[in-house]
């Protein structure tokens, strides 16, 4: 729809006397009286269609200078969850990942070992005992906020529909990491239930289990702290294209000290369950 044309009222009333002056004067035109009269009435016209066009720019300009503030504000608030979630999942590795895959992949070792000479129903539970705390501890889980990119970060998906998607990613990790716990708990809780006197076969059966519940542990948590990471360099980098010029939540992460330590233990994890080739490309790039 073309913009609408606005007269004022002089602007109007000397554009009509000019044209009375025409239809009346007798003998033709007074060029003298008419030109410059009509000349200034047309510049008048033209100064207020570009004062209006200023205003109407500069108006278009603070609507969207508030529309990116409030987006900004928006990808700010989502950037501060992202950084909880990755420093949660970077304890819950340390404190309870990695223990726990440990202390199983050793008793393991050390079962195996044995039962070249013995018997599994004879070996003595003393051969992994110091192992038993941290294998059949239960863990009380982890808090991760979640985060609906699809419906907060709508505004992104025209350009960085890839960056949304990959919190879609996370939200499936988050869910299946909090799955794994249940079930490493309801094994434990199985075993304590079974009798008084659990066997030693069903003590090693339960270790066994409890280990394949630690290797899903260290690649999901893995994953799923990686990806937590890769989606603040993004948002970062969203901002410095994007927001840069506005003054306001310049975005920035600083890594937690433990943050290369738990990497490291988690790929040298991921190494010996022989995980780490499939997974290598994804995260080494």
């Amino acid at each position: 729809m073309p913009p609408s044309i606005e007269i004022s009222d002089n602007q109007f009333e000397t554009i009509t006397a000019i044209l009375r002056q025409i239809s009346e004067h007798q003998h033709g035109w007074d060029w003298h009286n008419a030109i410059p009269t009509g000349i200034g009435a047309c510049l008048g016209f033209f100064a207020a269609q570009v004062q209006d066009g200023i205003r109407r720019r500069r108006d278009k300009s603070k609507e969207k200078r508030e529309k990116q503030e409030k987006e900004l504000t928006q990808i700010g608030a989502i950037f501060t969850t992202l950084t909880f979630n990755f420093e949660s999942a970077i304890h819950t590795a340390i404190q309870q990942v990695l223990p726990h895959h440990e202390a199983t992949r050793k008793a393991l070792e050390l079962l195996g070992e044995e039962q070249k000479t013995t018997p599994i129903s004879r070996i003595p539970i003393s051969t992994v005992s110091e192992f038993i705390p941290e294998v059949f501890r239960r863990s009380p889980g982890i808090y991760l906020v979640s985060i609906d990119a699809f419906k907060d970060l709508s505004f992104l998906l025209e350009k960085y529909a890839d960056v949304v998607k990959k919190f879609g990613w996370v939200e499936s990790f988050s869910r299946d990491f909090v799955f794994i716990f249940l079930e490493r708990n309801r094994m434990i809780n199985e075993l304590a239930i079974s009798g008084s006197h659990p066997t030693n076969k069903d003590i090693y059966e339960n270790i066994e289990t409890q280990n394949e519940i630690a290797r899903k542990e260290i690649g999901n948590i893995f994953q799923l702290i990686e990806l937590y990471s890769q989606l603040l360099q993004d948002l970062i980098t969203i901002q410095k294209e994007l927001y840069n010029h506005l003054e306001k939540n310049k975005l920035s992460v600083i890594y937690p000290e433990i943050y290369q330590e738990v990497h490291e233990k988690l790929v040298a994890s991921l190494e010996k369950e022989g995980m780490w080739e499939d997974m290598k490309d994804t995260y080494t790039k």
